[in-house]
């Protein structure tokens, strides 16, 4: 406690000498002097961190501080008590945070940090504390046990193959340990399939034919039912899909669209009694062609005797 009572001392000392001669200074001066107050303070906490977060021998039997860096450390961070144990591992590293507060996270703890990944040649050297140099500050620092602690993270199960299925499992903090490693392969039961197209490729099959005067062909939907499990099974089904509609003057043969081909056969009833110099006939076309080439003509002129 010795270092700790004659820091505060020596503070008030400074505080109270400084104040009584305040009052015989300009405005000027009072500025100035009130700047280096706020460096003579910073640099105080500073000093009084540092003992706090020692514990010296005689006390305790030791001489290790300790802490252990649970979470990346930023600006975001500034205020907490993260910065203010930070700004104490700086302390026994040597490295000054100046003109930062005990809890502040600002330009001088950036560049202390930055000087700290340099020491211990962490890249990218970035003035943040991420997980390479927490990694770092927890081996040098870190309460109960200086080992670094892996955290773990699992890919999914693959298909289960020849009666095993595996997985890809990484550490977070990046360890370098195998210690309480999740398992990655683990005996399992084969299912018949996965999904649909294990069961097979749905689609178009077999020949085309007609139906209802237009082209057609089957489709074959595959379906795996209760997938991934030991009890799945597939199925499948068969439909008529029309593939192509054939045109008014053509009709499906053979499973394709084909242009009429038609001989009219003309019947025509003769040409009946001359009324006002017409004669008139009705004709029809026996093949049913719909094709009026060549078709006798209907009407022509006559004579009324």
């Amino acid at each position: 406690m010795k270092p700790k009572i004659w820091l505060i001392v020596l503070l008030l000392v400074s505080f109270f000498g400084i104040t009584a001669s305040a009052f015989a200074m300009t405005l000027q001066e009072k500025q100035a002097l009130i700047v280096q107050i706020q460096q003579q303070l910073s640099q105080l906490q500073q000093q009084l961190t540092q003992q706090l977060g020692q514990t010296l021998p005689e006390q305790q039997g030791t001489t290790s501080w300790c802490y252990t860096f649970n979470q990346n450390v930023g600006y975001v961070n500034s205020g907490s008590n993260d910065v203010a144990n930070l700004h104490t591992a700086l302390d026994q590293q040597g490295i000054s945070y100046s003109p930062d507060d005990i809890n502040t996270y600002s330009n001088g703890t950036f560049q202390a940090i930055i000087q700290f990944q340099a020491k211990y040649g962490i890249s990218p050297q970035s003035g943040y504390v991420g997980i390479l140099t927490r990694k770092k500050l927890n081996s040098l620092y870190q309460c109960g046990s200086t080992a670094c602690k892996p955290k773990w993270q699992c890919y999914n199960w693959s298909s289960c193959h020849n009666g095993q299925e595996t997985r890809s499992c990484y550490d977070t903090n990046n360890c370098n340990a195998t210690s309480n490693k999740p398992l990655i392969t683990q005996m399992c039961t084969a299912s018949n399939c996965n999904n649909d197209s294990d069961c097979g490729w749905s689609g178009l099959t077999g020949n085309s034919f007609c139906q209802a005067g237009n082209v057609y062909r089957i489709y074959t939907t595959y379906i795996c039912n209760k997938p991934g499990t030991p009890s799945s099974f597939c199925t499948s089904s068969k439909t008529d899909k029309l593939t192509t509609t054939c045109a008014p003057n053509q009709y499906c043969k053979d499973g394709s669209c084909t242009i009429y081909s038609c001989n009219p056969n003309w019947v025509c009833t003769g040409f009946g009694t001359c009324i006002n110099g017409v004669q008139t006939q009705d004709c029809y076309d026996k093949s049913n062609c719909a094709d009026a080439t060549n078709k006798p003509s209907l009407a022509r002129s006559c004579t009324n005797f």
